[in-house]
């Protein structure tokens, strides 16, 4: 039961967020791996985008989003 010890009592603002932890890794090569690049990417997602409610309105706010950050566009809300 040794893994008890390190549970927190607290809640951390990137969990409330709902962030992924990022795994650290020694070498420039390991931050391109999947495993490292996935949870980067959707740490840097804005809120609404990770909080869609179905996976259709995900991916259309996720190609809204991508495309905007590529060509430097700014949307009217």
């Amino acid at each position: 039961m040794a893994f008890i010890e390190h549970l927190h009592i607290f809640q951390l603002r990137s969990a409330s967020k709902g962030d992924l932890v990022v795994p650290r890794t020694r070498l420039k090569l390991g931050e391109r791996a999947f495993r490292v690049s996935a949870p980067r990417l959707w740490n840097e997602l804005p809120p609404d985008i990770m909080k869609s409610s179905t996976l259709a309105t995900f991916k259309k706010h996720l190609k809204t989003f991508l495309f905007c950050k590529q060509y430097g566009l700014v949307l009217e809300q």
